[in-house]
């Protein structure tokens, strides 16, 4: 992606956008490597005490947290 094409998309997309597609893309490909069911929540879902926006990512017994943080 091109400079161009990359400032065209940064003023359509913000951080709850790219929670999303992670979300999506996360289950979408745990499913094709036959991972099992993957359990995303947002930050705000989960109730989580912080203002920046993120995902959890929960696979079987195994949790992460993805802080989502719009560089300018």
């Amino acid at each position: 992606m091109n400079q161009t094409e990359n400032e065209d998309v940064g003023t359509e997309i913000d951080e709850d956008r790219i929670c999303e597609l992670l979300r999506a893309g996360l289950e979408e490909i745990a499913e094709d490597e036959g991972l099992g069911r993957v359990r995303t929540r947002t930050f705000e879902d989960e109730g989580l005490l912080t203002s920046n926006k993120g995902i959890v990512i929960r696979i079987g017994h195994s949790e992460w947290q993805v802080t989502v943080v719009q560089s300018r």
